[in-house]
Parts: C-alpha cells; sequence; structure tokens
C-alpha cells in the first residue's frame, strides 16, 4: 500500500485512569512470576513513589485510534471520525473542554 493513496485521522477515544500504588503491586508480582526484570520492577516502584510524593496518586492516559481511507476520502473519513469522538463523550484539549 503506498500511503500517498491513503488519507487518515487519529481520533480520541478515552482515557485510562491507573491507580500508582496497585500498578506498583502489579510489577512485584510480575517480576515474582519471572514476567518483570528487577530492573523495570525499580523504575515502575520509583516513578509509582514518586507521584505519590507529589499528591498525584491516580494518572490518567489518553488513548485513541487512527482511521484510514483511500485517497480523497478525507471529508467523509472527518465525518467518521466526528461521529467516534461525539460518541466517547470527550471534549478537546488537556482540559477537556466541549467543542
Amino acid at each position: 500500500v503506498n500511503i500517498l493513496d491513503m488519507c487518515g485521522c487519529a481520533v480520541p477515544s478515552g482515557l485510562v485512569t491507573l491507580d500508582v500504588e496497585s500498578s506498583a503491586q502489579q510489577a512485584q508480582e510480575l517480576h515474582t512470576a519471572g514476567q518483570m526484570s528487577e530492573q523495570d520492577t525499580a523504575a515502575v516502584s520509583a516513578r509509582a513513589g514518586h507521584l505519590q510524593a507529589t499528591g498525584n496518586s491516580k494518572v490518567q492516559l489518553p488513548f485513541g485510534v487512527t482511521l484510514l481511507a483511500t485517497a480523497w476520502r478525507d471529508e467523509w473519513l472527518w465525518g467518521v471520525a466526528d461521529s467516534f469522538h461525539q460518541a466517547s463523550g470527550l471534549g478537546c484539549g488537556v482540559k477537556g473542554h466541549i467543542q
């Protein structure tokens, strides 16, 4: 597929909330089970400790989808993306302003 023969649009879809305490605990469990290295476990624990010390015990991470269509279908794809975005209930930007 030639990328010049396509159009695309990234659409925010939602937010995942991570609980810092449970993330550190899960990392330790994965390490105990041999599924995470000691270095990675230490990094997750250090990050969790920093977030707790600064008062950020819950972290929200955005996720989304990328829609692709054939060339010259931009306006149609934007309509699909707009419908998808409206259905997600998310606003715009960091503060989630409603459009």
